[in-house]
């Protein structure tokens, strides 16, 4: 398994990986959500557009995809 950051950094995912990567964004744990995508065609152009014209890649261009819909009660 692989991690992608958000400067579209991959590295091979492991525990001592993932913990350097969150000691080195300065993020707190409260912060953190795991998300699980699923990336096409549309996704791949959006990445590529952002990554072009920012340093937050996966952020930018992923971002209708990690809204979240508040569900009404």
């Amino acid at each position: 398994m692989y991690v992608a950051t958000d400067d579209l950094v991959v590295s091979q995912s492991s525990p001592i990986s993932s913990l350097n990567l969150i000691n080195s964004s300065k993020t707190s744990l409260d912060d953190l959500k795991e998300k699980v995508v699923t990336i096409g065609v549309k996704e791949c152009l959006s990445i590529l557009m952002a990554a072009l014209t920012s340093t937050s890649a996966l952020t930018n261009g992923l971002a209708h995809l990690l809204t979240e819909v508040k569900e009404e009660k």
